[in-house]
């Protein structure tokens, strides 16, 4: 009799806050988000654009508009077999041959390292840096510990992010003037962080996990563009409530059926939900400007936190002493970035 009101009890929490949910994201897509298109048509010949998870969802509708305009693109995917076909796809729909892929796993320090040394060996300019990669944390879904020692939504989505950053930055120097583009999501504004976070798991419902390395991408990225120098420049964006793959787990079928075939009536599509990835590539508006927040092609207010310089700076000094401790001194040679 108690262990069947424990399942009852279980299964009805587990309904509850599927609703609670789906409720709240029905709000955020009709209430505070627009469908606002990238006005810009600036050409991107000449230009090399690398953009992380580019071979499904918002990376890929974003890479094919960035290689309609000209681009040199390199599309990365943690599946090398998926990345050669979106980039075969690409090449076949826009015409554009210069369209190159590679495998990266953001859950691996080393394979980030061995990544950034093909790309810094083997490609001679780096002009736009879309930092689009990332997963989500479904409520059923088993917390994972990566094999550096971090959870995993929190390395995929926010440390391994800022180490690949890190490591490209010389390229991206010697490439200006040069944009970093990192994918951050207004989920941060449900967070529940403490700075232990970065390092450590603590039990906590599944979107407070990806709200936190969200907001942990905002927050870095305006500490990184104070220590970056003129002519380049590091913004974050939210691309809105997008119908992707991103929501899907092998776990939970329900799951599954309901945000592959329910919510696409309600989220935007991976092409709506691109414009402002798109437009923070290649919009002749935001030459020079950096340590912005951007929704809908424009500046935006994101939370109090991102203007409390001591805050950022902590987040920083964490995220470094993370990345630090978990390199050899070779690579952490290859960082050049200031420390404050």
């Amino acid at each position: 009799m108690v262990l069947y009101l424990i399942i009852q009890y279980f299964a009805e929490f587990c309904l509850c806050s599927l609703i609670v949910t789906i409720l709240s994201i029905v709000c955020v897509r009709f209430i505070g988000e627009k469908n606002v298109p990238c006005k810009c048509t600036a050409r991107l010949d000449g230009k090399t654009v690398l953009v992380t998870g580019g071979s499904m969802g918002i990376g890929l509708a974003t890479a094919r508009d960035l290689a309609r305009r000209g681009a040199r693109l390199i599309l990365t995917c943690v599946n090398e077999h998926t990345a050669k076909a979106a980039a075969e796809e690409l090449i076949a729909t826009t015409g554009n041959q210069d369209i190159h892929y590679r495998q990266l796993d953001l859950s691996s320090f080393d394979n980030i390292q061995n990544f950034a040394q093909d790309i810094n060996e083997n490609f001679d300019k780096l002009h736009i840096l879309l930092n689009n990669a990332g997963k989500s944390c479904q409520p059923t879904e088993k917390i994972r510990i990566t094999e550096d020692g971090l959870e995993s939504t929190m390395q995929v989505n926010f440390v391994g992010l800022a180490l690949l950053t890190l490591l490209l930055l010389p390229k991206l120097n010697a490439s200006k003037p040069s944009r970093i583009v990192n994918t951050s999501s207004k989920a941060f504004k449900t967070h529940q962080f403490i700075l232990d976070d970065i390092t450590t798991y603590r039990p906590m419902f599944a979107l407070k996990i990806y709200s936190n390395s969200k907001l942990c991408v905002l927050l870095w990225t305006k500490a990184l563009s104070r220590r970056l120098s003129d002519g380049i420049t590091a913004n974050a964006l939210h691309p809105g409530t997008v119908n992707t793959n991103i929501y899907v787990t092998k776990n939970d079928r329900l799951m599954n059926y309901i945000f592959t075939k329910l919510v696409r009536f309600v989220f935007k599509t991976p092409v709506e939900g691109a414009q402002t990835s798109i437009h923070c590539c290649v919009a002749s508006s935001l030459e020079g400007v950096t340590g912005q927040y951007l929704a809908d092609c424009q500046i935006s207010e994101s939370v109090e936190a991102f203007d409390d310089f001591e805050y950022t700076e902590k987040i920083w000094e964490k995220t470094m002493a993370v990345i630090k401790s978990r390199l050899p001194d070779e690579v952490l040679k290859q960082i050049t970035v200031s420390h404050k």
